[in-house]
C-alpha cells in the first residue's frame, strides 16, 4: 500500500491512486501517516479531528472514520490499519509515504552533492522534487490541514523541498 502527502491525499489500491473525500478522514488518515507504523492515540486523533472539543461520540465517530479507510485500502480485516492501544495503527514503513521517499531521496541527493558526484546528485534530487504534487503553497495549505499538530513536521518538509530546489 503507497500514500501521497505532498499534494492531495491519495492512497494507491494496486490499480490506482483514489482520493480520500471527507476531511475527517483525510485528518484521520493523515495522522496516522506523518507517524508511520506507530501507535497514535485515540485522544491525539480526536484532537485532530475536532481540536480541544472533540464530541461524546468521538470514538465511535473514530471507528467510523477507520472503517471507512479500511474499505478504502481493502483492509476489511485491519490487517493494514490495526486498533492497538490505545489508538490505531498504520502498518506502513516510511518509504511507503512519498514524504519519506522524498527525504530519503534528498538525502541521497545531498550526500551525492558533498562527494562531488553532481549527475547522481541532480538525478536524485530532480526524482525528489517529481513527487511534490501542486504549488508550495497549496501543498502547506493541504498538509496542515490535515495535521494541525504536525506543523513543524510540514514546515521541516518544505523547507527541504526548498533546499532541494536550491542545490539541484
Amino acid at each position: 500500500m503507497r500514500f501521497r502527502i505532498l499534494g492531495p491525499l491519495e492512497v494507491f489500491d494496486g490499480r490506482e491512486w483514489q482520493p480520500v473525500g471527507a476531511a475527517k478522514a483525510r485528518a484521520l488518515l493523515a495522522s496516522l501517516l506523518v507517524n508511520p507504523g506507530a501507535v497514535v492515540s485515540a485522544d491525539q486523533l480526536g484532537e485532530e479531528l475536532w481540536g480541544d472539543a472533540p464530541p461524546k461520540t468521538a470514538s465511535n465517530q473514530i471507528y467510523g472514520y477507520v472503517m471507512r479507510m479500511r474499505r478504502l485500502m481493502g483492509d476489511p480485516d485491519g490487517r493494514l490499519l490495526a486498533r492497538r492501544a490505545p489508538g490505531y495503527r498504520l502498518a506502513v514503513a516510511p518509504e511507503d509515504v512519498d514524504a519519506g521517499a522524498f527525504t530519503v531521496l534528498a538525502e541521497q541527493g545531498h550526500a551525492a552533492l558533498s562527494r562531488g558526484e553532481a549527475s547522481v546528485a541532480a538525478a536524485r534530487l530532480g526524482a525528489a522534487l517529481a513527487m511534490w504534487r501542486g504549488r508550495r503553497t497549496s501543498v502547506r495549505a493541504s498538509l496542515a490541514s490535515f495535521t494541525r499538530w504536525k506543523w513543524s513536521t510540514t514546515t521541516r518538509a518544505l523547507g527541504s523541498r526548498s533546499g532541494v530546489i536550491a542545490e539541484r
